[in-house]
């Protein structure tokens, strides 16, 4: 979540001055510069992910299934494209520096709900907890990561030197966790549909920037207001 992020946060803010500029000067539009953006960094982030999850699956000693890795591949480069489109969506607003707080802390509650509740039985989550998690991609991240990794698998063998292992029936971990209903497909739809919302809202919330309508201006208007009374 946080290596795809921060460089966004970093250099995107940076970036819009440029490209207002250039806006201005009619060199392109933006929908074919926004989409231009989109398309370059998706290798970049499959091959980087490829890496990652190179190390971490094989240090974990999880199954060497190709099925279980593809689908792990798939949840991970999908929570990489999310949380890059998520920072776009922040650099196109803010300044660099707002960008990096607020795209930071953002994400605290977004970890936070995607892991309540675990270890405890779901009845005892509160009703508007529960209707916040469905507002965290990283929730349908943690479910896809442990359905592709622990879903239909065999009973894990207990080390020698301990007397007893709790948690060697995965089936009675993910019930442990609350997880034992999650489905994969749901997950990955839900990233998606993520995905597709940022990218939607941060274009839109760039093109307002560049070229602003009677609703924005008077926002930005209202804003400076309250600024000046506040200063």
């Amino acid at each position: 979540m946080y290596v795809p992020l921060m460089p966004v946060l970093l250099w995107f803010p940076f970036e819009v001055k440029i490209l207002k500029r250039e806006h201005f000067n009619k060199w392109y539009d933006l929908g074919p510069y926004y989409l231009a953006l989109t398309v370059v960094s998706i290798p970049v982030q499959m091959i980087l992910t490829l890496i990652y999850i190179a190390i971490t699956y094989t240090l974990t000693d999880q199954p060497m299934e190709a099925d279980r890795i593809i689908w792990f591949y798939i949840v991970c480069i999908l929570t990489v494209l999310v949380a890059e489109s998520f920072g776009l969506l922040v650099g196109s607003v803010f300044s660099i520096v707002n960008a990096l707080f607020l795209g930071t802390v953002i994400k605290i509650p977004m970890m936070l709900l995607a892991t309540y509740g675990f270890g405890s039985g779901a009845e005892s989550i509160p009703g508007w907890i529960r209707i916040s998690m469905y507002f965290s991609y990283l929730r349908y991240s943690v479910e896809g990561l442990m359905s592709t990794m622990l879903k239909n698998r065999s009973i894990i063998p207990c080390p020698e030197q301990e007397e007893w292992c709790i948690y060697t029936d995965v089936t009675f971990f993910l019930k442990s966790m609350g997880m034992e209903n999650a489905v994969l497909w749901i997950d990955i739809t839900a990233l998606l549909v993520f995905y597709l919302f940022f990218k939607v809202v941060g274009f839109y919330l760039l093109k307002q920037r560049l070229s602003p309508n009677r609703l924005t201006r008077s926002i930005h208007a209202m804003l400076k207001l309250v600024k000046s009374k506040l200063n």
